[in-house]
């Protein structure tokens, strides 16, 4: 477990600087010019200098960069070119994800197919700088595979870039979803059919640690069966204010779900971005990766998923997580009063809620 944005920085350089064979990474967008990654392109361009095969998979998408600039993102995404372009003239191999969705949100790094670093992190200040140095250094966790098996297949499905369920050993598993162009037929978001397979199978607890949490019906039909059935759930999300007003249908869900004694939801009140993506089923299985609960991970972007089966990993997990809230969330209560417009569509929320159960949905 990588919870630390200094620590894992650290360990990112260490990893880069002393592969022998091979470096994958791939990559969101390579955000604008900083010191984070210019290292990373000096690195690689060391490791292909020592005869290291450096692959880097990226995105070049300009209906993408449109929408970041409309939405006055903060990285921009002007750096891509100049950093594929050195890399590619250092030696190395670069693909561009040409996939005509939205692109490749995953984040990986595997290095001579032994060592994989996998979760929220994209290659930036706001990701690998002290909270305490930063006010607006990210929340972020990733998770370090040390192991050969594990780290040669996932290189292997990470490179060919395909949606793929694949069971390595009996407590871990690698789900990649890749969305099919929107003229063809629909598949079912293999990641989100994970995700809903595992709340189905809980038996105990559910802590959620998101990003987003624009669910959609599968999962929130799942999340409301878990709480029936007595489970403990527990969601940590960002307001409204700090991922847009699209929340705010989510935030009337939490409504819905605060109804039930065992749901606990606490909301990030600090300047840090909650950036995370995991969660922790039963104390003993954790998923992590770059999947957000909304529809650009649902519909739009290639992701990426680790499920491990592991007490002692998810017991690592679950200390984080009181850690960190205890620092940045404050748990919510049910409001004592709703607007008109928000008691209506409570309603719709709850009708909803008993349609999809009736018919099995």
């Amino acid at each position: 477990m990588l919870p630390d944005n200094v620590v894992t920085w650290e360990r990112y350089q260490s990893l880069l600087d002393q592969a022998k064979e091979s470096i994958l990474l791939v990559v969101w967008y390579v955000f604008k010019d900083d010191p984070y990654i210019r290292t990373v392109q000096n690195l690689l361009c060391q490791a292909i200098a020592r005869g290291v095969k450096v692959t880097v998979i990226y995105t070049k998408n300009i209906v993408q960069e449109l929408e970041m600039v409309l939405d006055s993102e903060q990285e921009g995404t002007t750096y891509t070119k100049e950093f594929i372009s050195a890399i590619t003239q250092a030696g190395g191999e670069t693909h561009d994800f040409g996939n005509p969705t939205r692109g490749t949100h995953r984040k990986a790094l595997v290095v001579d197919k032994t060592y994989t670093i996998i979760g929220s992190r994209n290659i930036n200040k706001y990701y690998y700088e002290s909270l305490a140095d930063n006010p607006t250094a990210h929340l972020e966790i990733d998770l370090l595979i040390e192991d050969a098996k594990a780290s040669s297949t996932i290189y292997d499905r990470l490179i060919r870039s395909k949606s793929c369920h694949v069971k390595i050993s009996p407590t871990l598993e690698f789900v990649q979803n890749v969305p099919r162009p929107k003229f063809l037929l629909p598949r079912r978001n293999l990641i989100e059919t994970k995700y809903t397979q595992i709340i189905h199978a809980a038996k105990h607890s559910i802590i959620i640690v998101n990003n987003s949490s624009l669910y959609r019906h599968t999962v929130k039909r799942a999340l409301v069966n878990a709480l029936r059935r007595g489970l403990h759930v527990t969601i940590y999300a960002n307001t409204p204010k700090q991922v847009g007003d699209l929340a705010q249908a989510t935030m009337l869900f939490f409504v819905y779900l605060l109804n039930f004694s065992c749901f606990k939801l606490y909301v990030n009140t600090s300047d840090h971005l909650l950036h995370r993506k995991y969660a922790i089923f039963d104390n003993t299985t954790v998923c992590i990766g770059s999947f957000n609960f909304d529809d650009w991970s649902y519909a739009k972007n290639a992701e990426d998923l680790v499920v491990v089966t592991d007490p002692d990993l998810a017991a690592s997990f679950q200390d984080e997580t009181e850690l960190t809230r205890t620092k940045y969330f404050e748990q919510t209560e049910k409001p004592d009063h709703l607007s008109w417009w928000e008691r209506w569509e409570l309603t719709l929320i709850r009708g909803a809620v008993a349609t999809t159960s009736l018919i099995g949905w």
